[in-house]
């Protein structure tokens, strides 16, 4: 394995608040089982499809060439992290760093690599590596998602 540091083929950040890839419902309609897409991510795969339009420019989606995806999800703080009144805007001591709530990472990495498909690749088999990260947003930054594809 090489120590070599690749350059990323393209970095973007997609602003907004990260949700995971919901997972398919079933309802009974008329006495028949019918599947369907829970509508909680559709605005955050809107911005995540858009941004890779726009920064993505020049991919072959049927290369074939081979990538890594490194994403760092920056989750959205609760109000109860910051202080009020002439603390107003301040990070309280207590404040985690980790976000260990939903969305799952896993959730969240597939909603990403699922809106890369047909412009970064035409087929995830070609993804030979992904690393991701989730924290709460660091103060006077915003909440989204920074996506680096590179060389595999």
């Amino acid at each position: 394995m090489s120590d070599e540091i690749k350059k990323p083929l393209v970095e973007f950040f997609v602003e907004g608040s990260p949700k995971g890839q919901p997972r398919p419902r079933v309802a009974v309609i008329a006495g028949r089982a019918r599947m369907y897409n829970g509508k909680s991510a559709c605005e955050w795969s809107g911005l995540v499809k858009e941004a890779a339009h726009e920064h993505c420019v020049g991919f072959d989606p049927d290369s074939g060439d081979p990538v890594a995806i490194e994403l760092e999800f920056a989750m959205p703080r609760p109000a109860n992290h910051t202080g009020t009144g002439k603390n107003e805007g301040k990070l309280k001591s207590w404040a985690p760093h980790h976000h260990t709530n939903k969305p799952d990472i896993d959730n969240a990495v597939k909603l990403v690599l699922d809106q890369l498909h047909d412009i970064v690749y035409a087929s995830d088999q070609v993804v030979t590596s992904v690393s991701a990260t989730k924290s709460y947003t660091l103060e006077g930054c915003s909440p989204g998602c920074l996506v680096r594809i590179l060389p595999a």
